[in-house]
């Protein structure tokens, strides 16, 4: 018997296209609720362009938020709408979503413990040795894997992982293409697919590294996910393994929650390297790194062993730190322990961590 899931649903929801009047009642309203101006729009021609409701609300909306509909005519107003109604169709040498960098910081700039060093620099021995074991060593490419790297670094905000995959990326001598992975999801079904395909395929026979930062955003665990939202995360981390599986390049995700990670994405890392918090001595390396050979007057007064024993800032708050004492001794004309000492206080009563109120009762 076959099954007919109308006979047996509870309630049928039909999300096919709109029917003319259907087009024409939202447009209505839509352009009602936008304004008084709004109002004396025809909607005749923009009734018969078949376009989903979500892009007709998207059009209304960035319109109205533009002051300068105000001196348009209502026939003016369509075309605007027109215009906004076509989905922003890229040029192919501008589909990858990615920003791409020439990496300019060296492995001298990297602070690292002695531990997170020693792995750092093995996975570039690593990736070097590939091509050695390809060429020379004839070892099967199934064996070796067709990536020639992936990998994953994990650690809390500020610990130096962006910071990474870019001396990864100088000390192979490659251009690095980074990209948020927030920036690839979208609104519309099946664009958020489409970007990721894109982002991967920007480097195809183009050596390059990619640096995708947050993935955990975007490639959480799929027997997490449950509602409207699992059928979504399920296409897109399909998608990711497909294209990881035929990926030869270079990849660098970064995450502050691996263990959110979907198991299969997880499998398919080849390392792992993870950025702790930096130790007191990590923290003074960092000063030094910064402060590099920068004449700066009075640079010789200061005691960064001293201000990375007292502070516990990571290497992200350490620059802005950094940065703030430098602009105050431009103002003074030179710098000092105390300057540095100041902006450090500043940076650390800042933070959102140290500033939160703590509730500690409560009675339903």
């Amino acid at each position: 018997m076959s099954f007919d899931p109308e006979s047996r649903a509870d309630l049928v929801l039909d999300l096919g296209p709109l029917s003319t009047e259907e087009r024409t009642d939202l447009w209505s309203r839509l352009l009602k609720e936008a304004g008084p101006g709004f109002t004396e729009v025809e909607t005749k021609e923009l009734v018969t362009l078949e376009t989903p409701p979500g892009r007709i609300v998207e059009a209304v909306k960035r319109l109205s938020r533009n002051s300068a509909w105000e001196e348009l005519s209502p026939q003016s107003v369509v075309e605007h709408l027109k215009v906004a109604l076509v989905p922003n169709k890229p040029k192919a040498s501008e589909t990858t979503y990615a920003e791409k960098l020439k990496p300019i910081r060296c492995l001298d700039e990297l602070c690292l413990s002695p531990e997170a060093m020693t792995r750092y620099k093995r996975i570039i021995q690593t990736i070097r040795g590939r091509k050695e074991m390809l060429t020379n060593w004839k070892l099967d490419p199934g064996l070796v894997g067709r990536a020639q790297g992936v990998m994953l670094f994990h650690g809390p905000s500020g610990t130096g992982k962006t910071m990474a995959a870019e001396v990864l990326a100088h000390e192979l001598e490659l251009p690095l293409l980074r990209m948020e992975a927030a920036e690839i999801e979208s609104p519309y079904v099946g664009e958020s697919e489409s970007r990721l395909q894109q982002f991967f395929a920007s480097v195809k026979g183009k050596p390059a590294v990619l640096l995708l930062d947050e993935v955990d955003t975007v490639l959480m665990n799929r027997s997490t996910t449950t509602g409207s939202t699992k059928r979504y995360q399920d296409n897109f981390v399909n998608t990711f393994l497909r294209e990881l599986d035929r990926f030869e390049g270079i990849l660098v995700l970064t995450s502050n929650h691996p263990g959110s990670l979907d198991p299969a994405v997880e499998r398919r890392i080849q390392f792992r390297l993870v950025f702790e918090s930096p130790s007191a001595e990590v923290r003074a390396q960092i000063w030094k790194t910064l402060l590099g050979d920068a004449p700066i007057p009075g640079r010789e007064s200061l005691d960064f062993s001293t201000v990375a024993a007292l502070y516990d800032l990571s290497g992200g708050r350490i620059r802005n730190a950094f940065m703030d004492a430098c602009q105050r001794a431009a103002e003074t004309g030179a710098i000092s322990q105390e300057i540095l000492i100041d902006a450090c206080e500043e940076e650390q009563r800042s933070s959102i961590t140290k500033t939160l109120r703590t509730i500690k009762g409560f009675g339903a």
